[in-house]
């Protein structure tokens, strides 16, 4: 039996919000860690958890238990951050999806909300979901025809009452676009709603997982950006507490 790895920082669980955020700034999630008085923050996070909670604010709460046993009946089944781990060379990840789609134990649909000015999806909205994605599938869900979604929302969706249904509404017809045409990528875009839709790859997801967990289990250091603007931004860098900036504090 392979020896367990040693996890940085001693972590039980490895969220996959550190994971996506290795692909902003690897050096400032390590930071993060090592400074936790420091308060870590990126351009979407400060108002993403205000949103998140509205958004899940009128879902009913299932049990673990009565979830298991509504996939394990074939019925179909929409869950709203529900918390999903799984293992990775030994590291234990956990995630909480912003909405997943299942039915006859098939993952359907996975879409995660990102609360942003801009209406671009990054690198790192796209590795979160590729890593729910890949929760789904190491809890013995078939993510074969899985689409995946990231819809961008704007900073102050609260205020505009928009609900959970609203948002997968206006996302429907792009996801039958893209079963019936078969592409492998669509993206949408209207009025307050930008964002893509893909098909997903256990094999791309697990590729990525690979680089990360590198990181996790001390096969390497932490990778900073390459990009100066981050820096500026950083309050690790305000701080001075990081010895890769690109700019002076």
């Amino acid at each position: 039996m392979a020896e367990k790895p040693k996890i940085r920082f001693d972590l039980d669980v490895v969220p996959v919000f550190s994971i996506a955020e290795q692909w902003y700034c690897e050096k400032a999630v390590d930071l993060h860690y090592r400074h936790p008085e420091i308060l870590f923050s990126t351009p979407e996070l400060a108002v993403g958890t205000t949103e998140h909670e509205f958004l899940a604010s009128e879902a009913k709460i299932l049990t673990e238990q009565e979830i298991s046993k509504i996939i394990r009946s074939g019925k179909a089944i929409s869950l709203r951050e529900t918390p999903f781990k799984g293992t990775y060379r030994g590291v234990l990840i956990k995630g909480i999806p912003d909405y997943v789609n299942i039915k006859c134990r098939k993952a359907l649909f996975l879409l995660d909300y990102k609360f942003s000015r801009y209406r671009r999806v990054f690198p790192s909205h796209r590795i979160q979901v590729d890593t729910y994605g890949f929760l789904l599938h190491r809890n013995k869900l078939d993510t074969e025809d899985l689409i995946c979604g990231i819809a961008i929302l704007p900073p102050n969706l609260s205020g505009q009452m928009v609900t959970p249904e609203e948002i997968t509404a206006l996302i429907k017809k792009p996801q039958s676009d893209m079963r019936r045409k078969k592409l492998d990528r669509i993206y949408f875009d209207s009025p307050g709603l930008y964002g893509e839709l893909y098909s997903f790859s256990l094999s791309r997801a697990r590729e990525n997982l690979s680089w990360a967990t590198d990181y996790w289990i001390k096969k390497r250091s932490p990778k900073p950006t390459t990009k100066a603007r981050k820096c500026k931004a950083c309050s690790f860098n305000a701080a001075k507490l990081c010895n890769s900036a690109l700019v002076p504090a």
